[in-house]
């Protein structure tokens, strides 16, 4: 990233403020840096909590555990398969939707409490 700063030509800096591109950046790695250890977190809450309800289940009664083990990825194949054979796109909702800022004609974020004013002028 520091590379593609430093090589941008004049002009982008005469028309975008250092203070500004420093903090876009800035705030771009901080959102890397928490989405992947975020991600990572989950990722490891996720196996564990599989491992745990595993031998939960293993515990419980065996028997039931392997055949669900066994039969359910033979059911959800098929069905997933077929499901995007059909050409119907899968509606996907996610809680973590990333929801696009307003921005004004120039491409840049619009300062809070603005919003409110254009339907007024």
């Amino acid at each position: 990233m520091y590379a593609k700063v430093v090589r941008q030509p004049i002009g982008f800096f005469q028309h975008h403020p250092t203070g500004r591109v420093l903090s876009t950046i800035i705030n771009d790695v901080e959102r890397v840096r928490n989405t992947f250890s975020d991600s990572l977190a989950a990722g490891f809450r996720h196996i564990f909590t599989l491992i745990f309800l595993l031998g939960v289940l293993l515990a419980t009664n065996w028997k039931m555990t392997l055949g669900s083990v066994v039969l359910l990825p033979m059911v959800v194949w098929p069905v997933r398969t077929m499901g995007s054979a059909s050409g119907v796109p899968r509606k996907v909702s996610s809680p973590h939707r990333r929801v696009e800022p307003d921005r004004g004609g120039n491409g840049q974020r619009k300062p809070r409490g603005e919003g409110f004013r254009d339907g007024r002028f």
